[in-house]
């Protein structure tokens, strides 16, 4: 039994410093990583500012936008109304001189 511990004990030695080496090469990553997500959390907080800006602009430009096509559908109301008037006065003027003529 003691010599299987034996054999044993050399593939456990040799694991073990494997494990040793791999967290020493991990604990060396941990600093590089924590700066490298420092640098990608100010990257994207900058995006997101600069999203923020882009949002703003679009909603002007859309807002501009629905104002200039309410305008333009507004004159066309207007320029509606202003021909449905035209039309009632010369129809008014024409019921007026039908008028003079019969009963005059």
């Amino acid at each position: 039994m003691l010599s299987s511990v034996k054999e044993m004990k050399e593939p456990l030695s040799q694991n073990l410093e494997t494990l040793q080496n791999e967290l020493q090469n991990n604990r060396d990553t941990i600093p590089v990583s924590q700066r490298h997500a420092t640098t990608l959390k100010m990257e994207a907080d900058r995006l997101d500012r600069m999203l923020g800006e882009t949002r703003i602009v679009s909603e002007n430009a859309v807002a501009a936008g629905t104002a200039y096509q309410n305008i333009a559908d507004a004159l066309d109301d207007a320029m509606n109304s202003a021909e449905k008037a035209k039309n009632n006065a010369e129809n008014a003027t024409l019921i007026v001189i039908k008028y003079l003529k019969c009963c005059i």
